[in-house]
Formats: C-alpha cells, sequence, structure tokens
C-alpha cells in the first residue's frame, strides 16, 4: 500500500509492496504473503507517544509501511540525530535466508556513497529485528511533485533524468541493480531539487541469485518495470535504464508508456507493445530527448544505451541549452507539514552534484539567466536598461564613423575596424560574418612556461599572492555578442583583484591542505603525473567549496593583518568590471570576450577551455598560461570556475546558492563569456571550480 504524503515530508516514508494497474504507482510481488501484517517488535517507549526503542535509536514515528517493511522517523541517541529507520515486518523476518538476504542487499547498497543516492548509515539486527538506518531527507518525493504541481518545465526534466542516471551509474559500479526506479523513488531534496534514489529494498547484485520474495516471485512496478523484469528473467543495470526511460516518458507526456486495467494487461503491453511517440503527445519534447526516451525504452536490454554514464552524457547536451527558471515546490493550502520538515522550498538544483570527476564531463553549469538576475552589492549603481546614458558629442562622433566603416566593409567585403576608446584600449567591430564572426586580432599562443611581466599597480603579500589594482570608475554589466550592457555600476574607489586564480601551493600555505584533484594526491594524479612539481604547485586549486573559501579567507586575513586592507572573494559585479578591463564606456560592453582584447570569438589558444567534445587540455593547467586581459589578469576565460561573495536568490527570494563567474577546462566559450554567471549551493565542490581573491579597503569591507 502507499502512504499518504505531506509536504516537505521526510524520505523513505514509504515501501509500496502492493498491486498495481496503469498509473497507480505501487509495486507488484505477485506472490507476497496475504492477509494483515504484525507490527515489529520493539522494546518500551522511552516517551510517551514515541512508538519504542531498539538498540541505540529510540523509534519516534512510523512514517510508511507496506507489504514486506515499514518505514520511522528514529533518533540515534548516540549522535543525538534524527534518521530514517526501515525494518522488516516480522512474518518476512522470520525466514533466516530472507533476513540475510535483506541486510546483504542493504549492506551492498550501503557501499554506495553519491550525492545523488540516499546515504544507507547501518544495516544490521537487533533482538531478531533487521533494520535499516538512512540519510533523513527533507523534500517532496518526484511523484508527489508530479501530483501537485504536474509535469516540471523540460529543461528540469532533463536534468532529474540526468542526476538519476548519475546516481544508477554510482550504483551500477557497485554491481547493484536498483530494480524499482520510478517518481515515488526520486526525490526532489529541500531546498535545491537535488535528486536523491531511494529505496534499494528491491536492489540486487548483479550474479545474484538471491530474491527478497519467493522463487517465480515478479518485483518491481509494472508501469516501470522492464521486459525482462516482467519475465522474471535476469536482469542487469540496463533494466533501470529502462525504467529511467519510463519515468521520463511519463514526466515529458503526462502518461506512462504502458497502461492497463490491471497488473497482467499492464505486463502485457509491457512485454508486446510500442508506446506513442513522444513527440505525438508533447511537440515541445526536442527530437534528442525524444529518441533517448524511446531507446531507453527498447524490448531488448541491447538496443538501449548500455550504461547510465552514457545516458548521462547524452543528456548533458540537453543540458547545455538554456534553462527554465528554479521550480519551487510549496506546501499546499491548509497542509501540516510533517515534524521534521523544512519550511524552505525545492528548487531544482543548477548543478547535479556527482563525483567531481564526473562533472565536467557529464553535467554543464546552466545559464545564469536560469536563476537569478544579476545581484548588484553595495558599491554598484544601478540603473533601469531604459536609462541609457546620452554620448557625447565625440563618442557620437565616433559611432557615426563606425557606422559608415561597416557599410564601407558590407560593399567591400570583410574589413575589420579598430576603434580606440579614451583609455586606449582597443575593441574590435566584426566584419560580415557579424558580431560573433571571427576577428583578426593576432592570439597569443598557449604556454606552460610564460613569465609576464608586472603591470603597473601590482601589489605582493607575504606569501607570494599577487594582486592587480581595478581603478575606480564605471562600467557597464550584461550584453556580449554584439548587445551593450545594459547594468550601470560606479566603483568610488580602487580595489585589486587577484593576478591568478589562487594556486594549489597557496591555498596549501595557508591551510595546510590540498583538496584539488588536479595534485599528486589527488583521484586525477595520473593525469598530471608528467608535470613537474615547480609547474604543479602553480595549477589553480579547486573542488573546493563557497564555504572552504570563506575560512581560507579568514585565515589569511588573520596571518596578513593589512592596515587598511581586507581579502574576500570578489562580488560578482566587481569580478565582471575586472574581467572587461576596469572603467569602460558602454559601446565597448558589447562584446563577449575581453582576453587581451574585446572580441566575440574565443580561440583554444586564448583560454583554457573546451570547444567541443575531446578538444581542450581536458584538465586545469598553470595560472598565466594564457594571455592576460588589459588590467593584467589571467584566466578570467577559463581554467577554472571562480566563486564570487555574492549570495543569489531564488524564485522565492532565499539565498540558497552563491554566484560563480569565469570560464572553466570542461566547458564551451558560452560558459566563458564575461557576461555569463552561475549559481550553486555554497557546499558544492568540483574539479572545476577554484577562486580568485579581491584586496579592498577594509572600510569598504565593513571591517
Amino acid at each position: 500500500m502507499s502512504t499518504p504524503v505531506e509536504p516537505h515530508r521526510t524520505a523513505a516514508a514509504h515501501d509500496p509492496h502492493g498491486s498495481a494497474a496503469g498509473d497507480r504507482d505501487e509495486t507488484a510481488a505477485t506472490s507476497s504473503p496475504g492477509g494483515p501484517t504484525a507490527a515489529p517488535r520493539f522494546g518500551p517507549p522511552a516517551a510517551e507517544g514515541e512508538v519504542g526503542v531498539l538498540g541505540p535509536y529510540r523509534v519516534l514515528k512510523e512514517l510508511g509501511k507496506g507489504g514486506m517493511g515499514a518505514v520511522y522517523l528514529a533518533l540515534d541517541t548516540r549522535l543525538d540525530r534524527k534518521l530514517a529507520m526501515k525494518v522488516m515486518l516480522p512474518e518476512f523476518a522470520a525466514d533466516a535466508a530472507a533476513r540475510e538476504r535483506f541486510l546483504r542487499e542493504a549492506r551492498a547498497a550501503a557501499k554506495v556513497s553519491h550525492d545523488n543516492v540516499v546515504v544507507v548509515h547501518e544495516a544490521d539486527e537487533r533482538d531478531g529485528v533487521p533494520y535499516i538506518t538512512m540519510q533523513l531527507l527533507q523534500g517532496y518525493p518526484l511523484d508527489e511533485y508530479l501530483r501537485q504541481k504536474g509535469a516540471p518545465p523540460l529543461p528540469h526534466v532533463v536534468r532529474i533524468g540526468a542526476q538519476t542516471a548519475l546516481g544508477l551509474a554510482a550504483a551500477h559500479a557497485h554491481g547493484l541493480v536498483h530494480r524499482d526506479i520510478k517518481p515515488a523513488n526520486l526525490w526532489l531534496e529541500a531546498p535545491n531539487g537535488r535528486v536523491k534514489v531511494l529505496d534499494f529494498g528491491l536492489a540486487k547484485p548483479v550474479g545474484s541469485g538471491a530474491e527478497l520474495t519467493k522463487s517465480g516471485a515478479i518485483v518491481g512496478t509494472p508501469a516501470y518495470m522492464s521486459p525482462e523484469q516482467a519475465r522474471g528473467l535476469k536482469v542487469d543495470a540496463r533494466t533501470d535504464l529502462f525504467s529511467l526511460g519510463a519515468v521520463l516518458y511519463r514526466l515529458c507526456t503526462g502518461q506512462n508508456p504502458f497502461v492497463g486495467e490491471h497488473v497482467m494487461a499492464v505486463l502485457a503491453a509491457l512485454i508486446t507493445d510500442e508506446p506513442t511517440p513522444v513527440r505525438e503527445l508533447n511537440p515541445n519534447v526536442p527530437d534528442g530527448l525524444a529518441a533517448l526516451i524511446h531507446q531507453l525504452l527498447a524490448k531488448k536490454p541491447e538496443d538501449r544505451p548500455q550504461t547510465a554514464t552514457d545516458v548521462a552524457k547524452r543528456l548533458r547536451a540537453i543540458l547545455d541549452q538554456p534553462a527554465a527558471p528554479p521550480v519551487a515546490l510549496s506546501p499546499s493550502p491548509g497542509t501540516a507539514a510533517a515534524d521534521v520538515s523544512t519550511s524552505q522550498p525545492v528548487v531544482l538544483d543548477p548543478r547535479p552534484h556527482q563525483p567531481p570527476l564526473l562533472a565536467p564531463m557529464l553535467i554543464s553549469v546552466a545559464p545564469a539567466s536560469a536563476f537569478a538576475d544579476l545581484v548588484a552589492d553595495d558599491a554598484t549603481e544601478v540603473e533601469p536598461a531604459a536609462a541609457v546614458e546620452k554620448p557625447a558629442r565625440k563618442k557620437a562622433g565616433v559611432l557615426i564613423g563606425v557606422g559608415v566603416a561597416v557599410v564601407l566593409a558590407a560593399i567591400a567585403g570583410a574589413i575589420v575596424v579598430a576603434i580606440k576608446n579614451k583609455d586606449g584600449a582597443v575593441a574590435e567591430v566584426n566584419g560580415p560574418d557579424g558580431p560573433k564572426g571571427k576577428t583578426v586580432t593576432p592570439a597569443p599562443k598557449a604556454t606552460d612556461t610564460a613569465t609576464p611581466a608586472a603591470p603597473p599597480g601590482l601589489f605582493k603579500n607575504s606569501i607570494g599572492m599577487e594582486f592587480v589594482k581595478v581603478p575606480k570608475g564605471t562600467g557597464w554589466l550584461g550584453g556580449g555578442g554584439g548587445t551593450h550592457g545594459e547594468t550601470k555600476v560606479v566603483f568610488e574607489q580602487d580595489f585589486y583583484l587577484g593576478r591568478y586564480e589562487v594556486t594549489q601551493e597557496e591555498w596549501q600555505k595557508v591551510t595546510g591542505l590540498n583538496p584539488s584533484h588536479f595534485s599528486r594526491t589527488g583521484p586525477s594524479q595520473e593525469v598530471v603525473k608528467d608535470i613537474p612539481d615547480a609547474d604543479l604547485k602553480r595549477f589553480p586549486v579547486e573542488n573546493v567549496s563557497w564555504d572552504d573559501c570563506q575560512a581560507f579567507v579568514e585565515r589569511l586575513n588573520k596571518q596578513e593583518k593589512e592596515s587598511g586592507w581586507v581579502y574576500r572573494l570578489p562580488t560578482a559585479a566587481e569580478w565582471e568590471y575586472a574581467c572587461r578591463g576596469g572603467p569602460i564606456n558602454k559601446f565597448d560592453s558589447g562584446y563577449d570576450f575581453y582576453s587581451p582584447r574585446p572580441s566575440n570569438t574565443l580561440l583554444l589558444e586564448q583560454a583554457n577551455f573546451a570547444p567541443a567534445k575531446g578538444q581542450g587540455l581536458q584538465r586545469t593547467c598553470k595560472v598565466g598560461a594564457y594571455a592576460a586581459n588589459s588590467l593584467g589578469l589571467y584566466g578570467m576565460h577559463g581554467n577554472v570556475h571562480e566563486w564570487c561573495e555574492d549570495a543569489a536568490t531564488d524564485a522565492v527570494g532565499e539565498a540558497s546558492y552563491r554566484v560563480c563567474r569565469g570560464g572553466d577546462w570542461p566547458h564551451d566559450s558560452g560558459y566563458c563569456r564575461a557576461a555569463h554567471r552561475s549559481t550553486l549551493l555554497p557546499s558544492s565542490r568540483y574539479n572545476d571550480l577554484g577562486l580568485r581573491l579581491a584586496r579592498v579597503p577594509a572600510a569598504a569591507a565593513g571591517k
């Protein structure tokens, strides 16, 4: 049976094993025992209103019950931590072989450590009661989301599929097949909407002949199980991929691919029928997604994608498209939240969480426009888009001249016109190829041995970190690709920005640690094994969260104790202002890249990024390896994504995310644009995510 749920309830609150047909999202176990089920045997409760005690656990309340087990909210008295406890019901626990299988398979699931899989803390038996304790999650299962809100926007459908595939890839890597992937077992975790794969109660190690039901039983959910699973045949990881395809079909079309009046009718349709084409039911579904769904639903396992990793890679191409705003899931009116709930909404995470080594290969950061508008800091003056300043006569004359030159260029062929602004910086107006066409600006070649000259206004602290002075003035944010920026910012004081991204050596000097994946001790040590130590220590530190960066800054400020100055992460506005070269007129803000001159084209020799699959370095590189911008700042358009100080508001005003700027090594040039920004949870860590520091007057920083 299914258990009614409340908004923002806790995960693992259901273990459905009743009959199912059509759209009813329950689990079939055709040979399961009938009749009423007995409650697990607990010790006397520790307090009034509680259920009982099992070893060190106080069992507080029942969250759900199914044919084989019950789930409770429990308190681990040793750690004073609430968790979910799944207990095998006595009629099943009486079978020694079934009890052992229950624990063995739970322990197998406990080996899976992944951000998209619920954490299993313990699998054991006390006083004849087999149990599993699991991470207590806040949020909603996907089936509850569908009941309350209907299908999410298509970009989020793809993201749910990608995160589920990553969780399955982790399970499959341990030889574990879930066998019951369905909306009820995909949890949207509050507040970020990250998918957690739940309930490995039917999970089976590959090659194991063990079942949790009697011989000949069919286990799983008919609407989502694979044909081989429905026939009771041997299953492998590809059966989970079929189920994922059924989930994606349901999310895209609003109906299940296989339906029937009763269980056997659903199973017959599953084995013999072909689902209605996705795009017939929803023409808005991209061709690539529709094709992938139908391939996942292939009757023969060999006709499906062969690995969950492959599915995630294919979904990446769809995630690279502009995404919709975050989806917030609020409680239904008049419905009380569970005792352990959170009031925060569920917002689909802009970046799926997975092992950092997979992150750049599989999932890309969603465009900033998908999540929040630009947030101006206290030092920023923001004007409405309509308030465009009138150019001075000199500027007007330049613009007229440019217009004439562009017309002449169109007549004569390909001409690139160079215009010097008042500061002497050079901007380029592209020829007939349009604003994103190639320019004739000579691009410096990348080299790991370049020793750039120190620009004026360079400051070096006691541990050798170098900072470039960014002059006060007015700039324009946003824009690019021929469109002028529309957000005016005014900085009343000079500030300094790190000449380079913070290096592994600098991080280690301050913290004593090196968390980087591309290091001698990191998971990617084989990738960098041939790089000399002198160069590797100048690689940017990565795999650091926003929270880690705050701790680093605090230590650095205590260590340096500079009178009148403090270190912190730059604001998003400071970062973009400096990336563009400091003070700039509106006309010159219409470019995507400022390395070293404004351009709408980024070449491989200009930054460490990946213009296409298999291209680029496919790793980080020594800082300063590419040409600097006009201020002498290196790596603003590549190498690693950089944390900013700003909090980014989500759809309902919660400051759950932090802003990141700059390009990175695994992504294409779209992510390297000066105006591009993305948002991540402050706890996020990836091997393409690092930082550079700002050095600002203490008074301006409120110190």
